[in-house]
């Protein structure tokens, strides 16, 4: 087995429940964007993109490039890889590339937490050594369903038994810390079957569970389907129902959740979401990726070929930057941090943010969600949170409407 490069700071560090993560305010994160896929499901609406022998050296060196403008040095808190789907990309070529990212960024001596996705069909024993062996240490695995019929559905190209022997291939290569993703609420969905299969994911014991409801976004071939009249999408009541339930099942299993579809044991929380939903600065490298300076959000080239082309050109891979207005900041940190279960966000934080005092500036919803029960003031760590209530967590999207103020730019 290769040996892992190991991360200057323990998860294990964070074994109390009250801890949520172990963050620091002023560091950063590194998102990497590998966007192509075997094929594109149709539920997905991520900027990734089925290969068709586009050229995957010449996107990864631009990558690379992008790295050496906008990150050298930059010794992150958290990595995290995503796509499409990076394993995808061969274990030799994957090895390298984060070798060279490495070599750039010094992540493998800095960060909490290294990620990366996979999916079941392309990660196999080599390609779980490889990536392990250059410093990534937490896997996210696209399971979506146990459930041979309803993978097929939803266009994946891998089956059941390939999702278990990918999971074995993580634990024998030395990974201690997996991600499940499962997806819920398809059409047809026999509740006991659901319950049964999160049992089957529970015995395998992942140290983290996602579990998203089936959404339907614009654009994607599934909602086309369903406005075409050749899908039924199931009812809020059913859809709640399977919230409450998967829920339930998680928590009795030690999968507490923390956020709206995260669970995960004791200390187990994923960092580098924590980075996104406490409103912490992030640099996004890849086609698509977004960064977030605060006030500034960037927003990288969609097209991977347009990309590649403008860095080859020494021209700008951003396909713009936006000096967000404290109004819009200080929503999307609510927008963030209100999705967070067990902590909310703080009003200080909030300030620090937008230079805006949100106890003021929202003074008569908070108090109507107040009197609806919708949301909480928690005294906790000397300051003050604003938290949302088991009812209020059902009804964010209400709440978020009346919290949205004219001039905003809705980013995430």
């Amino acid at each position: 087995m290769v040996k892992n490069r190991k991360a200057s700071t323990s998860l294990e560090a964070a074994s109390s429940p009250e801890q949520e993560h172990l963050l620091g305010e002023g560091g950063g994160a590194l998102y990497v964007h590998l966007p192509y896929c075997v094929k594109k499901c149709r539920y997905c609406d991520f900027n990734s993109y089925a290969y068709t022998d586009q050229n995957i050296d010449a996107y990864l060196s631009s990558v690379l490039r992008e790295a050496e403008l906008r990150a050298p040095g930059l010794r992150p808190q958290t990595l995290f890889v995503g796509g499409g789907t990076p394993s995808f990309i061969d274990a030799d070529r994957l090895k390298s590339f984060f070798d060279n990212l490495n070599d750039i960024t010094g992540f493998a001596d800095s960060v909490i937490e290294a990620t990366m996705e996979a999916n079941p069909e392309s990660f196999d024993d080599e390609t779980a050594q490889a990536v392990f062996g250059a410093g990534i240490n937490r896997l996210s695995l696209g399971f979506q369903s146990l459930r041979n019929d309803v993978l097929l559905a939803y266009d994946r190209v891998h089956d059941v038994d390939r999702s278990f022997k990918a999971f074995e291939s993580a634990r024998n290569a030395g990974f201690d810390n997996i991600n499940i993703d499962l997806i819920y609420s398809f059409p047809g969905q026999d509740l006991n079957d659901w319950l049964s299969d999160l049992e089957s994911i529970h015995e395998l014991s992942p140290e983290h569970l996602s579990c998203y409801e089936l959404s339907y976004e614009p654009g994607t071939s599934l909602t086309k389907l369903r406005d075409a009249g050749r899908h039924q999408q199931n009812s809020n009541d059913f859809a709640k129902q399977m919230f409450d339930l998967t829920r339930a099942a998680n928590s009795s299993a030690g999968y507490l959740p923390y956020e709206v579809s995260a669970f995960s044991k004791q200390g187990r929380q994923c960092q580098h979401n924590l980075t996104y939903w406490n409103s912490l600065p992030y640099i996004g490298l890849g086609a698509g990726a977004a960064s977030w300076q605060t006030p500034y959000r960037v927003m990288n080239i969609a097209s991977p070929e347009a990309y590649v082309g403008a860095l080859a050109a020494s021209e700008s891979p951003h396909q713009e930057k936006t000096a967000c207005s404290p109004t819009t900041i200080l929503f999307d940190a609510l927008m963030m941090g209100l999705r967070l279960e067990n902590k909310g966000v703080s009003f200080e934080h909030l300030f620090n943010l937008s230079g805006l005092d949100a106890r003021q500036h929202y003074a008569t919803q908070w108090s109507k969600f107040i009197d609806q029960s919708m949301v909480v003031f928690v005294e906790e760590n000397e300051g003050t949170y604003v938290r949302a209530t088991a009812l209020g967590y059902l009804h964010l999207d209400t709440i978020l409407g009346e919290l949205l103020p004219d001039d905003v730019v809705l980013t995430v």
